[in-house]
């Protein structure tokens, strides 16, 4: 068989039948497979699935041919190599083959330029933390024992703007004096209660009294 070199710019689409040999020999001859060299350095070969599109270089009695492809890639083909030229031509499938029925086989050699998605990807560890055993010995499985715990942070807001008041979320009122009993004020008679226009002094100390109020205070 002659030899077939295809120097290809884009790609080879192969669809509908098509065919690409340089088979040699017939049944009760000889003569040797020719070699199929497709160079597309910077495009595709490519078939259309279930089309019985091939690219062959078989032989009968003498040797197989020599199929050389380079290209980014090669898609849609299966190489054969049990399979006579007939067979391969009354398939479905789209086939690569350099064999011969009683002689020797060719070789295929597909030089496919794809990168390798899988490249520059760091392996992953095989073993993995169990979560579990993170918790268990962290602050949150410690906090998760304490019961009975509240806690007030802020005055339940932000102030739309900086010269806004804080809002607070709870009431509150104006300050007032502690109505003195009758024996406070007998023993107390010569003290005044504070009055507007007094200095304010600061509680360093607060009691609930005997009717259940809370009152803050300065000093003993």
């Amino acid at each position: 068989g002659g030899n077939l070199n295809l120097t290809v710019e884009d790609f080879i689409f192969m669809e509908n039948g098509s065919l690409i040999s340089a088979t040699a020999g017939t049944a009760g001859a000889g003569g040797d497979g020719g070699n199929i060299n497709i160079a597309a350095p910077d495009g595709f070969v490519f078939a259309f699935p279930g089309e019985n599109s091939d690219i062959l270089a078989n032989a009968f009695e003498g040797a197989g041919g020599n199929i050389d492809i380079t290209a980014i890639g090669v898609f849609g083909f299966t190489e054969q190599s049990e399979f006579s030229f007939n067979e391969l031509r009354s398939n479905r499938s789209n086939d690569i083959s350099a064999t011969s029925e009683f002689g020797q086989a060719g070789t295929v050699n597909i030089n496919a330029l794809v990168i390798d998605p899988s490249q520059g990807l760091d392996e992953l560890e095989t073993d993995i933390v169990n979560p579990d055993d993170l918790i268990s010995n962290s602050c949150l499985a410690a906090n998760s024992q304490i019961e009975g715990r509240f806690i007030i942070t802020g005055s339940g807001g932000l102030p739309h703007t900086p010269e806004d008041v804080t809002i607070s979320a709870y009431a509150t009122g104006d300050v007032q004096a502690l109505p003195m009993t009758a024996a406070e004020a007998v023993g107390e008679a010569t003290t005044e209660g504070w009055q507007p226009g007094d200095p304010i002094v600061e509680p360093d100390r607060v009691a609930r009294l005997a009717d259940g109020r809370i009152a803050f205070r300065q000093g003993c």
